[in-house]
């Protein structure tokens, strides 16, 4: 005797759900610091692992904008943010696809140190900037390196008495460097 065999469809619609994204914020120098300015660099990854393209303000916890920013490639980009204690900050970013979500920056921090880098037309600058409550160390030491070896021609012993400003800028001319890597990154 044959079983009988049944053959049952089941349809199911299902709706289509628009691309969700994430951003990520790596403030320069790798915390956010209560210094005069500190540039944030972010980016924009879709649900599916790519990167998508947005736009969006910045915020402060009174809800007052502070910038407008847009992504400038493969959903990277960055803007200038001057943080103060106590302060919290916030994006409204919107992807191509329409969708607007909000995202924290992380937490402003009030002691550090941080160096950013510039480029501007054959030179590199250097700016180290420190919080109100941090002290100055007794030694810092600028090492750059190119083709993983180190500069030690370029390399610099900033003595405490170097900095009289809160702010200072170390200009070399025809550094091997290229102009095309990264600016404040830690290792």
């Amino acid at each position: 005797m044959i079983p009988n065999i049944f053959i049952k469809r089941l349809s199911i619609c299902l709706r289509l759900q628009k691309k969700d994204f994430d951003v990520k914020f790596f403030p320069e120098g790798g915390a956010l610091l209560t210094v005069a300015h500190q540039n944030i660099a972010f980016k924009a990854q879709g649900s599916d692992g790519f990167s998508t393209e947005i736009e969006g303000f910045l915020f402060d916890a009174n809800g007052d904008t502070l910038t407008v920013f847009r992504s400038e490639h493969d959903g990277m980009g960055v803007f200038t943010l001057n943080p103060t204690i106590g302060n919290s900050y916030y994006v409204i970013a919107k992807s191509g696809d329409g969708i607007s979500k909000r995202f924290d920056l992380p937490a402003v921090e009030e002691k550090g140190i941080t160096l950013s880098m510039t480029h501007y037309k054959k030179e590199i600058r250097y700016e180290i900037q420190k919080t109100e409550a941090t002290q100055w160390p007794q030694k810092l030491f600028l090492i750059g390196t190119y083709s993983r070896k180190a500069d030690h021609p370029a390399a610099s012993q900033c003595r405490q008495d170097f900095w009289k400003n809160e702010r200072q800028f170390i200009q070399r001319r025809h550094h091997p460097f290229h102009a095309d890597r990264p600016t404040g990154q830690r290792t």
